[in-house]
């Protein structure tokens, strides 16, 4: 017989109710599988987003620290990079990827870094900056400054993006030559949104599917040259054991 807690109506209502009473504390918890941005808003039992003077300090922890999965895009970031290069590190936070990768590569002393992120951390960043004499790190809350530049940097950041890259691309007068993608929750042949506990606030949490996200960039004009796993980062979501991945992605593009 059937055990009634499997019954998709009792699965789903319990679900629910552990998500209500009972969502995981520990940041980088999931909860949750919805259709969309807004029902996993809807759904977040505190407040959302990433615009918040708490989540500017979030991963202090990580400045001048390099991680294994960071080796890949250094490799690319080294070939790619030329004098007068501008890099637009999509949800870069305060520029922990480049005071990291600063340390590691030989940049060029003209180059333009711009971290894209939310206000409340660019404010934080520019500060830090300025303390530490970082002249070639900049700021912006604009993804329309991908326009022009030379590579877009999106380490662990496409998750937290409620349009996708290939349709933010697609707007841009000028798109950027090489696309470098890290630390990305993939699947094949499914995306979905969950909600996630970022100890400070909850936010949706987005799933892509690994080859429409490369089709749809494709059809702007990118060729996918290399592609990584990141097996340090995994998602489970409890009561969808179909939606847990054990690695993230990465991937190096360039447009033809």
């Amino acid at each position: 017989m059937l055990a009634l807690e499997v019954v998709p109506p009792v699965r789903r209502l319990r679900a629910w109710d552990y998500g209500r009473r009972r969502f995981p504390r520990w940041p980088g918890a999931c909860m949750g599988v919805y259709a969309d941005f807004d029902e996993a808003r809807r759904a977040a039992p505190g407040r959302t987003g990433y615009d918040h003077p708490e989540m500017a300090a979030m991963y202090d922890h990580m400045i001048d620290r390099l991680r294994p999965d960071d080796y890949p895009v250094l490799f690319w970031l080294q070939r790619v990079l030329r004098p007068g290069s501008c890099v637009l590190d999509l949800g870069g936070h305060v520029g922990i990827t480049y005071y990291a990768y600063a340390a590691y590569l030989d940049l060029p002393p003209d180059l333009r870094w711009t971290v894209c992120d939310v206000p409340a951390v660019i404010e934080r960043g520019a500060a830090m900056a300025r303390e530490r004499s970082a002249a070639q790190l900049g700021f912006t809350s604009r993804f329309d400054d991908a326009a022009g530049c030379d590579v877009l940097l999106a380490a662990g950041s496409l998750q937290y993006l409620e349009t996708d890259l290939a349709d933010r691309l697609g707007a841009l007068p000028a798109r950027p030559r090489h696309l470098l993608v890290s630390k990305t929750p993939m699947l094949d042949g499914l995306q979905f949104v969950t909600l996630q506990n970022t100890h400070h606030a909850y936010n949706p949490y987005r799933l892509l599917d690994r080859r429409a996200f490369v089709d749809g960039l494709s059809r702007l004009g990118y060729r996918l040259v290399d592609s990584w796993e990141n097996p340090g980062y995994s998602c489970a979501i409890p009561y969808h054991p179909e939606c847990a991945i054990d690695r993230y992605t990465g991937m190096y593009l360039r447009l033809e």
